[in-house]
C-alpha cells in the first residue's frame, strides 16, 4: 500500500511540474516550486537539529545535576546575592564583592592574562605596547611564565635560552607593567613542565622517569635545591616591583613514582598502593611553604594534582593554609570537565581562582586559532563562576590562559 501511495505522489508531482511529459510547464514555474520544496526541507532540518540539540543539553544538565549532593545544590543562577543582617559587606581591590550583573551573573574584579614565554617570546621593546593595550581593555594584571627566557645564573645558566632577556630587559618589562597599573605574578614550574631543564644532558639524571623530560625527581635533594634556585632568582627580581602572589605551577605531572628517591618518599608518606596523592601533596606543600616563608607572599598552584584528594589529607599537609588553588579548564562545556563536585572538594581553601582560555589549548597540531572554541569556553566559565562563587570567601580572579 505504501509503495502504491508513493508512486501516485511521484506521478502527481511529475505531472504537475511537467517532468517527462511532452507539454511541460514553463521552467520558471518549475524552479519556483522546486525552490519552495527546497526551503521547506531546509527549515524542517533546522527545526529538527535545534530540537535535538536542546534535548541533548537538557540531558547533560540533568546528568550534571545528579552529581551534586542534595544538601549542596545551589540557588537558581539568576538569583542575585543578598547580604543578611549578620554578614558584613566585603570588598576586593576597593570594589564591592561579589560584583554581579543585573541578572545575577558573576563578574570577576581581577582580570589577569597569562604570558607563557616558551618557544615564541616577545621582543623586550614590545612589552610596553602590549601592557598599554592590556590596561586599556580593563585587565588588572599579568601572569608571566618566564621559563628559559629568564637570565638565570649559577647552575641554571646552562639551561637558559640563547636569546634570553638580560637583567635590564626584565627590569624594564616589570617597570612597564607597573607604569600601566598591572600587577605582575611570576610563574615558576616546580613539578612538571620542566622540559626546558630536563631535556639537557647536564640535568638528565634529575628526571622522575628517565624516558621523559617532563617531571623532576622531586624526592631528590639536588632537584629540590635546583627548584629553590629558580624560585629565589625570579622572586628576588619581582619583589623590587611588588609581588603579591607567586605561582608555583604544579600541573600535569604525569610521571610520578619512578625515580628511587620518590619511591622511597612514597613509602615514608604512607601512600597507598597505586596511589600517589600523598607524595604529591608532600612535594607541593613543602614548595609552597618555602615560597611563603622565604618571600612573604601568597602562593598559587594549578588545581589538577590535588583537587580530587580527601579533605583530611589536604589539611594534614596544611594545603588549605599555604596556597590558593587556580582551577583551569579549556573545555567548551565545563559541566563535563569541571563538575560542581570539583568546586565542593576545594571548599576548605576559602579563596579560589579560575582560568579560562583565549588561545592555544585546541590540539598540538593547530596552525590557526578556533575563536568559537574560546568563546564557548568563556561563556561556560561565566556559568561556573556564577554558581561556584557562593561556596568560597572570595572567587579571586579570572586568569586568561
Amino acid at each position: 500500500m505504501d509503495i502504491k501511495v508513493g508512486k501516485i505522489l511521484l506521478r502527481t508531482f511529475r505531472r504537475y511540474l511537467g517532468i517527462g511529459y511532452g507539454n511541460p510547464k514553463s521552467w520558471s514555474r518549475k524552479l519556483f516550486y522546486i525552490s519552495i520544496l527546497f526551503v521547506t526541507f531546509v527549515l524542517f532540518t533546522l527545526i529538527t537539529v535545534n530540537y535535538e540539540t536542546k534535548t541533548d543539553q537538557k540531558f547533560v544538565r540533568r546528568l550534571y545535576e545528579s552529581t551534586i549532593p542534595p544538601q549542596l545544590k545551589q540557588q537558581p543562577l539568576q538569583q542575585p546575592y543578598h547580604f543578611n543582617g549578620s554578614q558584613k559587606a566585603k570588598k576586593l581591590d576597593g570594589q564591592k564583592y561579589p560584583k554581579l550583573t543585573n541578572d545575577g551573573k558573576f563578574i570577576p574584579i581581577r582580570k589577569i592574562v597569562h604570558l607563557d614565554l616558551k618557544g615564541g617570546a616577545f621582543k623586550p621593546s614590545f612589552f610596553p605596547k602590549l601592557f598599554n593595550f592590556f590596561n586599556k581593555i580593563g585587565l588588572t594584571g599579568v601572569l608571566i611564565e618566564w621559563e628559559d627566557m629568564f637570565p638565570y645564573t649559577g647552575k641554571l645558566f646552562d639551561a637558559i635560552n640563547g636569546d634570553a632577556y638580560s637583567i635590564s630587559d626584565i627590569e624594564r618589562i616589570l617597570q612597564s607593567a607597573k607604569d600601566n597599573q598591572l600587577d605582575v605574578i611570576p610563574l615558576v614550574q616546580t613539578f612538571g613542565h620542566l622540559e626546558w631543564i630536563l631535556k639537557l644532558e647536564k640535568f638528565k639524571h634529575l628526571r622522575e622517569d628517565k624516558r621523559y623530560p617532563q617531571v623532576i625527581c622531586f624526592g631528590n635533594d639536588e632537584a629540590f635545591d635546583l627548584i629553590k634556585q629558580m624560585i629565589d632568582q625570579v622572586a628576588d627580581m619581582h619583589k623590587k616591583y611588588g609581588m603579591k602572589y607567586f605561582h608555583m605551577g604544579a600541573d600535569e605531572a604525569f610521571h610520578v613514582g619512578f625515580c628511587d628517591e620518590t619511591i622511597e618518599k612514597m613509602t615514608k608518606e604512607g601512600s597507598k598502593e597505586g596511589s600517589k596523592d600523598r607524595v604529591m601533596l608532600w612535594h607541593i606543600s613543602r614548595i609552597a611553604k618555602y615560597i611563603k616563608s622565604t618571600h612573604s607572599t601568597t602562593v598559587l598552584a594549578w588545581h589538577d594534582m590535588f583537587g580530587h584528594v580527601a579533605e583530611n589529607d589536604l589539611r594534614f599537609y596544611e594545603m588549605t593554609e599555604i596556597l590558593e588553588p587556580v582551577l583551569w579548564s579549556y573545555a567548551e562545556c565545563l559541566d563535563e570537565y569541571l563538575p560542581f563536585t570539583d568546586w565542593v572538594a576545594l571548599k576548605p581553601f576559602k579563596n579560589v581562582w579560575g582560568s579560562s582560555a583565549f588561545k592555544g589549548a585546541d590540539g598540538p597540531m593547530k596552525y590557526h586559532s578556533n575563536p568559537m572554541h574560546y568563546i564557548k569556553n568563556h561563556e561556560s566559565w561565566i556559568s561556573q563562576m556564577t554558581q561556584a562563587y557562593r561556596e568560597f570567601d572570595y572567587f579571586q580572579v579570572r586568569v586568561y590562559l
